[in-house]
C-alpha cells in the first residue's frame, strides 16, 4: 500500500457536508497509510470543529471505521449546545 508523510506545519481540512461541520487537524507530523485507511501521528496534535477543541500527543484515525483514538496528555474543551427555545 501507499504511505505518505508529511512533515512540518501539517493541516488536514474536511469540509462541512451533510451531518457534520468543517474539522481542521494541525500537526507537525503525519503518516498516511491509504491500504489501512489510516492516519497517524505521534507528536501533538489539534482537532478543532466549531462546537469542540481536542488536544494531544499522538493520535490515530481510521476513516473506514471513523474512530479517532488520542494517545496522551489529552485535553478536550466542548461548547454547550444551545437550547431550542421553548414553542408552547
Amino acid at each position: 500500500g501507499e504511505e505518505v508523510f508529511l512533515y512540518g506545519n501539517v493541516l488536514l481540512l474536511r469540509e462541512a457536508g451533510a451531518g457534520h461541520s468543517e474539522a481542521r487537524m494541525r500537526t507537525s507530523f503525519l503518516h498516511l497509510v491509504s491500504a489501512r485507511s489510516l492516519v497517524r501521528t505521534d507528536r501533538e496534535v489539534t482537532v478543532a470543529e466549531p462546537e469542540r477543541l481536542l488536544q494531544a500527543r499522538g493520535m490515530e484515525y481510521r476513516n473506514d471505521t471513523r474512530q479517532l483514538f488520542l494517545r496522551e496528555q489529552v485535553r478536550g474543551r466542548f461548547a454547550p449546545k444551545a437550547r431550542k427555545s421553548d414553542s408552547r
